[in-house]
């Protein structure tokens, strides 16, 4: 159990052997967070679960840590203070908007090769009611495409032959 009083959150660089995304947790007044750890880190296997954390710590009411620059203080300063809740709301909305977008951009990906599929057998379709059937009408013998050819009827004969010597 944490008391989440004071918390914040920062993104942590794992260095260049580290393979999977971090994150830390510490008070922003400099008290221990956990026993007597001031901070805690903690890592995920992929960058989707890293955003699942993020964003149940956010509904928790732990805000990721803001350096903010000069300008953007004295921006602050016009609109005035930044209401804890509105912010919350915000970073959800965007959450719930990235999430969309990947879902949007992965349905993209699975119906693209899909449609272009249909539309290849929908003209394959349409050229064989069309082309080929026009060509098989104007062959003069239909009849004779539905013949036997010489090598078919030698090729037939060869296998009947092999097939009763295996079963003698």
């Amino acid at each position: 159990m944490l008391p989440l009083e004071n918390l914040k959150i920062r993104d942590v660089e794992g260095g260049f052997m580290a393979k999977r995304p971090q994150f830390a947790i510490f008070n922003i007044d400099s008290k221990n967070v956990f026993k007597e750890h001031k901070t805690l880190e903690l890592s995920v296997d992929n960058t989707d679960e890293l955003d699942t954390w993020k964003a149940s710590f956010l509904r928790a009411g732990v805000y990721p840590e803001r350096e903010q620059p000069s300008e953007d203080t004295q921006t602050t300063a016009e609109v005035g203070p930044i209401d804890p809740h509105m912010e919350r709301q915000v970073e959800t909305i965007n959450k719930l908007v990235t999430s969309y977008m990947q879902i949007v951009a992965k349905m993209t990906r699975d119906y693209i090769p899909k449609t272009i599929m249909y539309h290849i057998v929908q003209n394959l379709q349409k050229f064989v009611a069309k082309e080929l059937l026009a060509h098989l009408y104007a062959v003069p013998d239909p009849k004779a495409l539905l013949q036997e050819s010489e090598e078919e009827k030698q090729r037939r004969q060869s296998k009947l032959a092999e097939f009763e010597a295996i079963k003698n």
